[in-house]
């Protein structure tokens, strides 16, 4: 009885944490409890199954790294030997319910949302509650009860209450012209050998993010950073226009030591542009928009992947313009990461 009760205590916590990795892990416990506990009460069936929801579920505590054919593979595999199981069991259409609740389940886990992690806690406890009922096993039917009511919670307090939006500020990798100091602008250069390694470096910083959705910058320098960081995370990617970097016109290609400063971004403040340039103006305008904009997507978490002087206008939106007009500090690095957050 001890090892049933450990059991449910670790699943019901699981769902009520709100990182995903630590959730996983007690989630995983739960599965060595129940495995000890079919053992000792001789179910080796449920033994059997509940190791292997352990391995999945430890599969899935790494799911950055899980691709989507490997899903598939793990999807075949581990639900496969539950239907097996639903089959050899069979007693009708109430056999069904686990194997349902346990594919959802899995679906959920891949998706690296602890939301739907939560969700999928009330679709294991009604499903389940429903199968143990049929079975007039009470006691397991008031915990899943308990774990609808623990998942229902969780949602309310860690998505539903949420009264702001994380925002992840990136900027590409390096590219040949970042290196040899070209003015880039909306020139669309790829990154280099070196600008793809400080990205998968980001990649890393980022891998235990919860990121909902990312929205990048249409420039390939752009869309090659965020496919590195979304490599086997499968996160939604929008592309938007108004991150694209602001554009310097006829000196775009030249170096900076060949043009007079007045010309970047981080001195506009002068009104000195350069002609078929965009207008500082109207590139605060457009950036500002977009960040107002974030609100609509109903995202805890959103990562954007932009350029320098988008990074600078980012800034001035949450920060203001610095006291000395002196914009050329507010830059970031290739593959660095700022936060901000957008409150309702």
């Amino acid at each position: 009885m001890i090892f049933s009760i450990l059991a449910f205590i670790a699943l019901v916590l699981s769902i009520g944490i709100k990182n995903r990795k630590k959730s996983l892990g007690v989630q995983s416990l739960n599965c060595l409890f129940e495995a000890i506990y079919s053992f000792i009460i001789e179910a080796f069936t449920g033994a059997f199954l509940s190791i292997v929801n352990f391995i999945r579920t430890f599969i899935f505590m790494h799911g950055e790294k899980i691709s989507k054919k490997t899903y598939i593979l793990i999807l075949i595999l581990f639900e496969g030997i539950i239907v097996v199981n639903c089959i050899y069991t069979w007693n009708g259409f109430i056999s069904l319910l686990p194997t349902i609740g346990s594919i959802i389940r899995t679906y959920c886990l891949w998706q690296t949302n602890m939301k739907l992690v939560r969700i999928s806690g009330i679709t294991s406890g009604v499903l389940y509650g429903l199968y143990y009922a049929y079975y007039q096993s009470w006691f397991i039917v008031m915990g899943d009860i308990i774990l609808v009511a623990t998942s229902i919670i969780s949602i309310y307090r860690y998505d539903k209450r949420k009264k702001k939006i994380n925002i992840l500020v990136t900027r590409h990798g390096q590219t040949d012209w970042n290196l040899e100091g070209r003015i880039q602008g909306r020139t669309d250069v790829p990154l280099n050998q070196n600008g793809m390694e400080q990205v998968y470096q980001t990649s890393q910083k980022l891998r235990n993010e919860e990121i909902d959705l990312i929205i990048c910058s249409p420039l390939k320098r752009c869309r090659q950073t965020a496919e590195i960081i979304n490599q086997n995370r499968n996160i939604p990617v929008l592309f938007d226009e108004r991150l694209v970097e602001i554009s310097y016109g006829e000196i775009e290609g030249k170096l900076r030591s060949e043009i007079d400063k007045c010309y970047e971004f981080g001195n506009v403040m002068n009104g000195q542009l350069c002609k078929e340039a965009e207008s500082s103006d109207e590139f605060i305008k457009r950036v500002a928009d977009f960040l107002n904009n974030l609100k609509n997507y109903e995202k805890n978490t959103i990562l954007l992947v932009t350029h320098n002087e988008v990074c600078k206008a980012i800034n001035i939106f949450f920060n203001d313009y610095p006291k000395d007009n002196n914009l050329g500090n507010l830059g970031i690095q290739n593959g660095e990461v700022i936060h901000y957050e957008i409150c309702d």
